[in-house]
């Protein structure tokens, strides 16, 4: 069959309903973690296929982050100190390290995370994993008292996302990149801890043309899910 895709609707949890509801713009942010040229690649195309689409209902506010273009530092003690024994951010070096330009990094992009309703990732799968680069991105944004805190009945989100949005490219077939929802799993868990328990999947797999015949079909049904998908946030009620 040409194309998967497990899309896994929440359109109607409590925080997307209420969003709808109130008629009010939807705030999306989209991260691409794929250093490919956009021909290259698929997952960024199916991206730009969303896009396209929910820019065209012209009722949602969008921004976009490349992780090429702005880089993630690697988590370091210096945002380790600062996350978990309350050291002041300004507090310079520590056992030789320089202070973490991750910290201004970890402030500014737990704030867009806070200004988000609809959380979508653009991610190809490298050796049955993510990219580094967004790993680096994760690990910096899943933060205590940033974007979730411990409350007396556990973990608090911090945030309004109300939906993951998940578009994802591989070389070879879905169920042996995923076996046992690895890839998925890793990629999900962290949101879950924070809040986000379901997820949308958009997967062109096979797309590696020297092994599959069929991977430009895969590829353009799954840039028509996405849009099938923008056109539903649009029509929402």
């Amino acid at each position: 069959m040409a194309g998967t895709a497990d899309l896994r609707h929440v359109i109607h949890s409590s925080k997307i309903h209420a969003i709808f509801r109130d008629n009010r713009p939807i705030k999306i942010l989209t991260v691409n973690s794929d250093p490919l040229p956009f021909d290259l690649s698929s997952d960024r195309q199916i991206l730009q296929a969303f896009l396209d689409s929910v820019d065209s209902s012209g009722r949602h506010q969008v921004q976009k982050i490349d992780l090429y273009d702005d880089p993630p530092p690697y988590y370091d003690a210096a945002v380790y100190d600062y996350l978990w024994n309350n050291t002041p951010q300004d507090d310079g070096a520590r056992e030789g390290r320089t202070k973490a330009s991750g910290i201004d990094y970890l402030l500014r992009h737990c704030e867009y995370l806070r200004q988000t309703q609809i959380l979508v990732l653009a991610v190809p799968v490298w050796n049955s994993s993510m990219p580094a680069v967004l790993k680096a991105w994760i690990d910096l944004i899943i933060s205590p008292q940033h974007t979730y805190r411990f409350g007396e009945n556990g973990i608090e989100p911090l945030h309004d996302i109300g939906r993951l949005l998940l578009l994802v490219s591989s070389g070879g077939g879905r169920d042996k990149v995923n076996a046992g929802d690895h890839f998925l799993s890793i990629l999900t868990g962290p949101f879950k801890y924070i809040g986000i328990p379901e997820f949308d999947v958009i997967w062109a797999d096979c797309q590696e043309p020297a092994l599959f015949s069929d991977h430009q079909a895969r590829l353009e049904q799954a840039c028509d899910q996405a849009r099938q998908l923008a056109l539903e946030l649009a029509t929402s009620e």
